[in-house]
């Protein structure tokens, strides 16, 4: 017994537990990372730093983006170096994820339990760490932030720099970082008086700091503002704006610890076009309301405006003008940064003592209380690490993105070598016909299948992407005119018919009746889709091929009878018209049919 305990004693001294914790996790992310294949939001920023040239990311690309560019030019290191797709892109998710892991580990002030287990949860670990975006970025300075901005009175440049630093990494960004200047802005009001504070303005370094800050927020502002023709959502239906404003309010933190909300879809876009169900957004509210107790329970009263500023101007700019799903996690990074700068501080739990005080009769009462906060806390942990389990598990299995397997097929088959290989060209197509009142609009710019898929070339293979210009392999974002879509198509005409077709062939609205999806032969299938936590939003990527070049390649048919059912649908041909009025039921004429597309009954 004595032996055991001061062994216990030997790993619970020092660092050493926190060492094992890193290692742990570095493990982790490397193996996980090799299963992950990049998608379009990763290949199109990897492509962006490898095509693009140092004048158009610093002031061209942001209008159509809509971020800084600090992400594409730290990207631009490796890619421009020649640095492998893949290997530049994860090594650089890998330093910024190990780096934030290392400061919640060694420096955080969080409750060791905490500090060990937060690293490994969903948001931090596969969302933000695992998929590479500048979302890690954010992690990182918001977490020296919250380690940094208790000294804001005292060394309040150093704090304006980590949020300058903030600023730069994304829209999301510059919201926080106003917020949290706001916040400070305030403390500076009520301690002088407006008077006082406007006459002090240029002689106090912490308002000189802010000015700074608040110049370097403008002009990120206006290198991100949209261009004229940049592309823009039109939706088309609206879920009222005080539902989205609800809703974002109190369920966005309930779903980054404890829920997955039925109206936040895989990856879906814009709130506007969400249904949210009025009984399902009262029982939110509800739990949401629980969440939020708790969270001001742990605040002091003077610090909780660095969280509820910065949170509430997200929740605008997500009901009003941009979300999807994805970026509800930054919400979790605001909540480390809060809850960082909370356990630095000597007043915290100021709000749940008060609270404690006022409903707690007895001990009894209070010892409830605390096993209900207990019982919060360790499910806004485990839940989380169940998603982080789940969403590793399925990374697995599944396959996160098309574009690495098919790319191996394309150079293993030859085809990579092909002159006319196109991809689908109808991403965005609908809305675009509507915003341009013409039926026979053709979105020629947003075709996003190709940019993950050119990622593994060392040139653009995608004749419909750019015009397969080979060193222009990501998509510009421009809303094109009619008149300017019109000539592309004429231009993909003049060069034929594609030899290979990213997709399903549905090729009648650019070739008429010179091509139909019979020309075509499936030669590749692969089943990939989008992970969300727990749940894989399946999609099926393939290649077809003209019939006659089958040979040419040595390829073989794949059966896509499913897929062609799927975009065809179900032709009555006049043996089964006969057969009907000869009384055979529908549904034994069809069984083959849906057996093929959802898979035969049990």
């Amino acid at each position: 017994m004595m032996g055991r305990q001061r062994m216990k004693g030997r790993i619970l001294e020092g660092k050493k537990l926190e060492w094992a914790g890193l290692i742990l996790f570095a493990a982790a992310y490397v193996v996980i990372s090799a299963f992950h294949e990049p998608w379009f939001d990763e290949a199109q920023a990897w492509q962006i730093a490898k095509c693009a040239s140092l004048r158009e990311i610093l002031f061209e690309i942001p209008h159509y983006e809509g971020h800084p560019p600090l992400w594409h030019l730290i990207l631009a290191i490796p890619a421009k170096l020649g640095v492998p797709f893949e290997i530049g892109l994860k090594t650089v998710g890998f330093l910024f994820s190990a780096a934030s892991a290392a400061l919640m580990l060694f420096r955080s002030r969080l409750p060791r339990l905490l500090r060990m287990t937060l690293p490994f949860t969903y948001f931090f670990f596969y969302q933000y760490g695992i998929v590479v975006r500048p979302y890690g970025m954010m992690l990182f300075f918001l977490m020296l932030l919250g380690m940094e901005i208790g000294n804001r009175n005292t060394n309040p440049w150093r704090v304006v720099l980590l949020l300058g630093a903030l600023c730069l990494t994304s829209a999301y960004g510059i919201l926080f970082a106003g917020g949290i200047a706001i916040s400070f802005l305030w403390e500076l009001w009520r301690e002088k008086d407006i008077k006082r504070l406007m006459s002090e303005l240029l002689r106090d370094g912490r308002t000189v700091s802010l000015l700074s800050l608040l110049l370097l927020a403008l002009l990120l502002i206006l290198e991100i503002i949209p261009a004229k023709n940049a592309y823009a959502m039109h939706i088309q239906r609206d879920t009222s704006l005080p539902v989205r404003l609800f809703c974002a309010f109190f369920t966005f933190p309930l779903d980054c610890f404890l829920s997955t909300s039925s109206w936040f879809g895989v990856e879906q876009v814009s709130m506007q076009a969400m249904s949210i169900p009025l009984p399902q957004l009262i029982l939110g509210i509800v739990l949401g309301l629980i969440l939020w107790m708790g969270m001001i329970c742990i605040s002091s009263k003077r610090n909780l405006k660095f969280f509820i500023i910065p949170y509430s101007m997200y929740v605008v700019f997500a009901a009003t003008v941009y979300f999807s799903t994805h970026h509800m996690g930054i919400v979790f990074l605001l909540v480390l940064f809060w809850a960082e700068l909370s356990y630095r501080d000597e007043e915290r739990f100021e709000i749940g003592r008060a609270v404690v005080s006022r409903i707690a009769k007895s001990k009894r009462d209070a010892r409830m209380l605390h096993t209900a906060g207990f019982i919060l806390l360790s499910a806004c942990i485990v839940i989380p690490l169940y998603w982080a389990s789940a969403a590793s598990f399925l990374e697995i299995r599944v396959d996160y993105c098309f574009a690495r397997n098919m790319a191996a097929f394309l150079k293993d088959s030859g085809l990579s070598k092909d002159p006319l290989i196109f991809c689908k060209w109808n991403y965005g197509g609908s809305t675009f016909a509507e915003a341009n009142g013409n039926e026979d609009y053709i979105c020629t710019d947003i075709i996003g299948t190709a940019v993950p898929l050119t990622a593994y070339f060392e040139r653009n293979i995608v004749f419909n992407l750019n015009d397969g210009i080979p060193d222009d392999a990501y998509v510009h974002h421009r809303s094109v005119s009619y008149e300017e879509s019109r000539e592309t198509v004429e231009k993909w005409r003049s060069k034929g018919i594609p030899n290979v077709v990213i997709g399903y062939p549905d090729l009648e609205d650019v070739y008429e009746s010179d091509v139909t999806a019979a020309d075509y032969t499936c030669v590749y299938l692969r089943d990939e889709g989008f992970i969300w936590k727990d749940i894989h939003d399946s999609n099926t990527a393939t290649v077809y091929v003209q019939n006659a070049l089958l040979d040419k390649y040595g390829l073989t048919a794949v059966d896509d009878s499913k897929l062609r059912f799927w975009h065809e649908g179900i032709t009555f041909t006049p043996e089964m018209q006969e057969a009907i009025e000869n009384g055979v039921p529908v549904e034994e004429l069809l069984k083959p049919y849906l057996d093929a597309i959802f898979g035969e009954e049990d």
